[in-house]
């Protein structure tokens, strides 16, 4: 059997109604069908809750999954060079509009005569910028969806839920490091205007 004990029946029974997978009544019947089914007849039908159950969240994990997929651009300031990354298939988050605040975080560098960091900031903006995607993106507080990097200065683009909480956790994770030189620009974006215009570089 899958589901054969009274609590495992009654969990499911929510969800079977909404689902309105009713093979053989309809709203208050179902409770007492469920209760006098035969054997074969319950597995059966918990065979069919469970795939049904599987594939919700499958469709979920599809459809809420965070891609990692990236292009590069060329773009240029002040005659350097910029390297423009851009996050693809957003578009379900920028749908969903719970995602409105978008903020930049803008680090100034000593740059070399092309406008790249020297290995030792470059190293450090590259463990910051790793680190600081794990927590904001743990559980979606806020996503990465652009950076640049080039004429003297490194940005990330993040769009979030809810800016006091990004500000916290972004002091929280930069407790560990000296001061960096960091700006900070918080605007409502909830169109994600930003992205959309990076997504125009993409070839």
């Amino acid at each position: 059997m899958w589901i054969t004990s009274k609590i495992f029946k009654n969990h499911f029974l929510n969800i079977y109604q909404e689902m309105t997978i009713v093979y053989y009544r309809k709203g208050s019947d179902i409770r007492r069908y469920l209760q006098n089914l035969g054997e074969e007849e319950e597995e059966a039908i918990n065979k069919i809750i469970i795939f049904e159950l599987i594939k919700r969240i499958d469709i979920v994990k599809r459809i809420m999954k965070l891609s990692d997929h990236w292009f590069t651009a060329l773009s240029e300031e002040n005659g350097q060079i910029v390297y423009v990354s851009g996050r693809k298939d957003l578009e379900e988050f920028r749908l969903k509009g719970a995602l409105k605040i978008r903020v930049e975080i803008k680090w100034t560098y000593d740059a070399d005569t092309t406008g790249m960091p020297k290995d030792k900031d470059g190293e450090l903006i590259a463990k910051v910028e790793d680190g600081l995607r794990s927590v904001m993106e743990k559980d979606k507080l806020a996503i990465l969806t652009g950076n640049y990097l080039g004429a003297g200065s490194k940005y990330w683009v993040y769009y979030t839920r809810h800016l006091a909480s990004f500000g916290e956790r972004l002091n929280d994770y930069l407790q560990s490091y000296d001061l960096l030189p960091l700006e900070l620009h918080c605007e409502e974006d909830p169109e994600w205007e930003e992205y959309l215009d990076l997504l125009t570089l993409e070839d």
